[in-house]
């Protein structure tokens, strides 16, 4: 029963990990557009 808890919680900080990542990745993918607007590469 212990072995299953930890394992869980162990699951469920690896997802909340994940969804943290996946945010941080967004908001640098996001701001990368905003440079790549004001100041074009082209």
């Amino acid at each position: 029963m212990k072995k299953y808890s930890l394992s869980k919680m162990v699951a469920v900080g690896s997802l909340d990990l994940k969804k943290r990542f996946f945010i941080n990745f967004l908001k640098i993918i996001q701001l990368f557009f905003l440079i790549w607007q004001c100041c074009p590469l082209q």
